[in-house]
């Protein structure tokens, strides 16, 4: 998916609404009252930042929550187990927790950072606990399983009973991911990239460090520079494929800071005036305005600018039109299952289909799903007792697919059906077809209905490769 930023940003002076997104130096200056639209981790950052430098600060969030997508889901489960087996229990009794966000918090420096910005330590609100044994396990459809281990030297020797020499490569792998990551963060990952100039800075970033880079490790293509290292196209799959939740804590913190949180306020528009796009204040559902010298907006990117009103209409319609024309990233079928027995075996895991390379063409029904495909899966109560009752586990199963994109785009190739005529033969009397031979238009089906049997092909796909990986118990918990 291309690297969009999830926020614009219009204040009321005369900044040209084009380019503020990436000119953001005294952009805030002689303002005074803010309204941040959404309140995930980014939205609830920044209303935080803000209040920090002087500004009155309300965060308008649609939903009962904020936290935007790092939120958890409660079940309350009390079931008789009829196919428990003989080792497992008679019921499931008790409240299961499913974390319905990142399951992994993989850069805590930032976050550390983050509280340090606002005046707290992470320390002090939230504990960081280390996945163990190792950070996650890789299954291999029909060949076993890979460990990616923290010990180095344990990891190089694992790696050298799968393939002679492999250890050496992964040490050597991992000085120059090392490398690239550090580079890819201040010169790419923390840059917006909206004009020719932007690479200027770029270029100027990149020079010191050039004697040290290998280029191709940074730009070239990641399964193509892993194939010059590992041949055993198991180790090729795990080093290819490839956030603890903080929303309390930092709601607490920019709470304490002055910054007025409003839940259940669905923003309608953004008020702008005159062609530099000078904003006004937002337009909430009921009609109410809120008005503001600047407006941040933290919603998906393409939604943001379909909200701008007044002299920047025009060219937020254009911006969102260009991006929702992109092609994205897959979309995904989440499984989160009720289990009567504990599953020592897993934790955070990867199941890695043996035909790697075809298994990442993204399914768009159900018979092109391959026999056993990749998938991911989570199981919080390993980590966290609290996730489920005692003697059970939560398990979360992350099962790629084609995203909606691609499944209205499937959809529509058949929408226009086959010619239909009104009489019985089909055909006139020297075999063509009659004149009033015509398409049947059909309606659309609801979302639901066109992920429906991807679904369930999905959920037999995942159960099949848990038992061909020995989790046979998977197989009796769940009917």
């Amino acid at each position: 998916m291309p690297m969009i930023r999830h926020a614009i940003l219009l204040r009321s002076c005369n900044v040209n609404y084009k380019s503020v997104a990436s000119k953001r130096t005294n952009v805030l200056a002689a303002s005074k009252n803010a309204v941040v639209i959404g309140g995930g981790i980014g939205g609830i950052v920044v209303a935080g930042r803000l209040t920090k430098s002087g500004l009155s600060v309300t965060l308008l969030e649609k939903n009962a929550e904020i936290g935007g997508r790092c939120q958890s889901l409660l079940l309350d489960v009390m079931k008789k187990c009829d196919n428990a087996g003989a080792s497992g229990q008679a019921s499931i009794h008790g409240t299961f927790r499913f974390d319905t966000g990142p399951s992994l918090l993989l850069f805590p420096e930032i976050y550390r950072k983050t509280f340090r910005d606002l005046g707290e330590k992470i320390e002090d609100h939230v504990q960081i606990k280390r996945v163990e044994p190792a950070a996650y396990r890789v299954f291999f459809e029909g060949k076993g399983h890979l460990d990616m281990l923290y010990d180095v030297q344990h990891m190089t020797h694992q790696l050298e009973l799968v393939e002679e020499g492999s250890g050496a490569h992964y040490l050597e792998w991992l000085s120059s991911s090392r490398l690239a990551l550090e580079v890819s963060m201040s010169a790419f990952i923390t840059r917006d990239f909206e004009s020719p100039m932007d690479l200027v800075g770029l270029v100027a970033s990149l020079i010191p460090v050039l004697p040290r880079l290998n280029v191709m490790e940074l730009l070239g293509q990641h399964q193509g520079r892993l194939a010059e290292r590992f041949q055993d196209p198991r180790l090729q799959a795990m080093f290819t494929f490839q956030d603890l939740y903080v929303r309390d804590s930092l709601k607490s913190i920019v709470e304490s800071l002055g910054v007025t949180i409003r839940t259940g306020r669905s923003v309608t528009s953004i008020m702008t005036s005159g062609e530099e796009g000078a904003v006004k204040g937002v337009t909430l559902e009921d009609g109410s305005i809120v008005e503001a010298d600047v407006v941040i907006s933290n919603r998906d990117l393409p939604l943001s600018y379909g909200l701008l009103r007044g002299g920047t209409e025009k060219y937020g319609q254009e911006r969102q039109a260009h991006i929702s024309g992109l092609d994205f990233s897959a979309g995904v079928i989440a499984f989160n299952w009720c289990i009567s027995r504990p599953l020592p075996g897993l934790l955070h895991n990867v199941f890695l289909s043996k035909s790697f390379h075809s298994s990442w063409q993204r399914a768009q029904s159900a018979d092109q799903l391959q026999h056993c495909p990749n998938f991911y899966v989570h199981v919080p109560s390993r980590t966290d007792p609290s996730a489920a009752p005692p003697g059970c586990e939560s398990v979360m199963v992350l099962l790629p697919v084609a995203n909606l994109q691609e499944i209205n785009a499937s959809a529509a190739e058949f929408k226009t059906a086959q010619p239909f005529h009104d009489d019985l033969s089909g055909s006139s009397d020297d075999g063509s077809h009659p004149q009033n031979a015509c398409h049947n238009e059909l309606p659309s089906p609801p979302v639901s209905e066109l992920y429906a049997p991807l679904v369930e092909a999905g959920r037999q796909a995942v159960l099949r490769a848990f038992s061909e990986a020995g989790f046979v118990e998977m197989m009796i918990t769940l009917p």
